[in-house]
């Protein structure tokens, strides 16, 4: 699509500021300059409506109530990887009545010190339960540090609730060396049988009834109480993502628990989530899907949330593989455009395509959920305002049985254009994004309206304004100091 000029606006009219250094909103312009006949102006001028890829670039305490920006102020409690770690995690089942684990991959923030102690109890428990299901899959193994995977999997489902297993706290386990018996007897190397070195540590095929009659058992049992029992596959593998970054940067794929605590602690701000190994692909490759949200108004207004449909997919330029010599090529576990740009292939998938796999309203009715159950914690917690709105970028992928997870929501996606079919949804998005948010508040300079794909999602109407305390209204409390041998009689009399 050619690039509009960027000249000065003559027409009058209201006026906006858009901040598009890469000119990917210019369907935004071309909505209100030449549709509505606004006028573009400069950055440090005063305008009705401020569009910036940042809400820190915008001073909310000095905005005019009639005043409409593209942002929330707090609006980072999702949109970054720590704020939507620790949202899901402490505001989620208060704010939306909803368990992040349903729909979230278990996310910790590692500079934190609650959150990184149970990373590390999450990652051995993840670890000890891959080396018991590679037991179950017939792989090479080790009595004895498997007997311990055993129990470490038997205390968990203690945990979890199955009276059957005794509590444990496997305070007399060493860690280190179990955790080297796990990355052994899970690793998919190039090699056909991966061994410990020394022969005394050598993985054999172990044939024992009664311990493989155990660990079917308690697999059983996590897999009835631990919701994300089957997402986590067998490899124990982990993403770690820098807090504010995007396109893909900072991202990388991890087996080893110090290599993750090493990463965290250069660099700051890091968090781990645990890797969908059982992910849906799309001809051999891994592929999430990006949905584009909006939210619009709130404060004393109501507050309104759309979905854009139909969805549209990203998909990796290289074949998926979890061997341990292909997990450091992004190419084939991360999606994002930028990380793939410069293949020959079409790396983005329509929704026509994905119904030949799965079943697509399925989908879609699981990915309303999740962006709902979003939509409220930014009512609660991102400072919402009449005339403030935001438009999301939500990556969803589906494991294998086409169960939508979240990986993240990002601020002001990045638009930028592959293809026709891509550019025609772009434009339309943002001419429905206009629509909604500017011809609601401005309704005298909208054009008919055109179809797009925007789907209502929920209003949630502004809190009543409480009444006028009643200054004639007394309230008084009598009472009677008791003794202390009335309270011992009272407390006899209730016991």
């Amino acid at each position: 699509m050619a690039l509009l000029q960027w000249g000065p606006d003559i027409t009058g009219g209201r006026r906006f500021h858009i901040e598009d250094p890469n000119h990917e909103y210019q369907e935004v312009r071309r909505a209100l300059h030449f549709d509505r006949g606004w006028t573009r102006i400069g950055k440090k001028e005063d305008c009705e409506l401020r569009w910036t890829l940042d809400e820190r670039a915008i001073d909310f305490d000095k905005l005019r109530d009639a005043q409409m920006v593209n942002h929330y102020k707090d609006i980072r409690c999702l949109t970054t990887k720590a704020g939507l770690t620790r949202t899901l995690d402490e505001e989620l089942k208060w704010t939306a009545s909803s368990d992040a684990n349903a729909f979230f991959p278990r996310s910790y923030a590692l500079d934190d010190e609650s959150h990184r102690a149970a990373f590390v109890q999450d990652f051995r428990r993840t670890a000890c339960c891959s080396a018991v299901k590679a037991f179950m899959d017939n792989m090479p193994a080790l009595k004895e540090p498997l007997t311990t995977c055993l129990r470490v999997c038997q205390a968990w489902a203690h945990d979890l609730g199955d009276a059957s297993y005794r509590q444990d706290d496997l305070t007399d386990i060493v860690w280190d060396t179990l955790l080297a018996y796990t990355y052994k007897c899970t690793s998919k190397q190039k090699a056909s049988t991966p061994s410990l070195s020394g022969s005394a540590t050598k993985l054999i095929e172990v044939e024992d009834p009664i311990l493989k009659q155990a660990c079917h058992r308690v697999l059983a049992s996590l897999s009835s109480r631990h919701g994300q029992f089957s997402m986590d596959g067998s490899r124990n593998i982990w993403l770690t993502k820098a807090p504010e970054a995007c396109r893909g940067v900072g991202i990388s794929l991890h087996r080893k628990l110090e290599e993750i605590l090493e990463v965290a602690d250069r660099f700051p701000g890091r968090v781990a989530q645990k890797y969908v190994e059982n992910s849906k692909l799309w001809d051999k490759r891994k592929f999430d899907l990006r949905c584009w949200v909006l939210l619009v108004g709130g404060g004393s207004c109501d507050f309104d949330a759309y979905i854009y449909e139909p969805l549209y997919a990203r998909l990796c330029a290289k074949p998926w593989s979890l061997d341990d010599h292909l997990l450091l090529d992004e190419k084939r576990h991360l999606s994002n455009l930028a990380v793939n740009k410069g293949s020959a292939d079409n790396l983005l998938g329509t929704q026509s395509d994905l119904e030949t796999m799965v079943d697509v309203e399925k989908v879609k009715g699981g990915i309303r959920k999740i962006v709902k159950a979003l939509a409220r914690t930014a009512h609660q917690l991102a400072s919402t305002r009449s005339r403030s709105f935001e438009f999301l970028g939500v990556d969803i992928i589906l494991d294998d049985d086409a169960k939508p997870w979240l990986l993240e929501c990002n601020l002001s996606p990045a638009l930028a254009r592959r293809n026709d079919a891509q550019s025609k949804l772009i434009d339309s998005a943002l001419r429905g994004c206009i629509k909604r948010t500017i011809d609601r508040w401005c309704p005298e300079t909208a054009p008919p309206p055109r179809d797009d794909g925007w789907r209502h999602l929920l209003t949630i109407e502004p809190a009543p304004k409480l009444p006028k305390r009643n200054r004639a209204l007394h309230l008084n409390v009598d009472a009677t100091a008791l003794d202390r041998p009335s309270l011992v009689k009272m407390d006899r009399g209730s016991s």
